[in-house]
């Protein structure tokens, strides 16, 4: 893992976020330290955005996360059995994998509108936000 998280969140909890998280600016007011894989941030390209990306690397509450293979490995199982494996992107994979594994180590929210990530993620356990419809919160069990 990559990078820092300064101080603590309000909340309690870290946001994995997904590509989308950063295109609409969510990252910027979560109130919470924001996770994300290496495939997430690569995408991450047009001017805008990539400010907005740099802003949240300059405040400490990025924290760039490789997902460990097991989780991956995981995360494409289960993406078989649930007929998504097609939907799903290299970033998808390694966002849900880090979710995951962060998961286990405290609260975590992943932060998407992609709706096979969320089917995904809420199959596997993981709190799921959506970016821009807040009120649409879910866990999974």
């Amino acid at each position: 893992m990559r990078g820092s998280m300064r101080g603590s969140s309000r909340t309690g909890r870290v946001i994995v976020a997904d590509t989308g998280a950063f295109l609409t600016g969510f990252t910027l007011y979560s109130g919470a330290p924001i996770a994300a894989p290496p495939s997430v941030i690569e995408e991450v390209r047009d001017p805008e955005s990539r400010k907005r990306l740099e802003l949240v690397r300059a405040s400490g509450s990025l924290l760039v996360a490789d997902p460990p293979r097991a989780y991956v490995e995981r995360v494409v199982e289960e993406a078989r059995l649930a007929g998504l494996s097609d939907r799903l992107s290299r970033a998808d994979i390694e966002v849900i994998a880090v979710a995951l594994h962060l998961g286990e180590r405290g609260r975590v929210t992943l932060a998407t509108d992609d709706s096979a990530v969320r089917r995904l993620a809420l199959r596997l356990g993981i709190e799921v936000a959506s970016i821009r419809y807040k009120s649409r919160r879910s866990r999974g069990s």
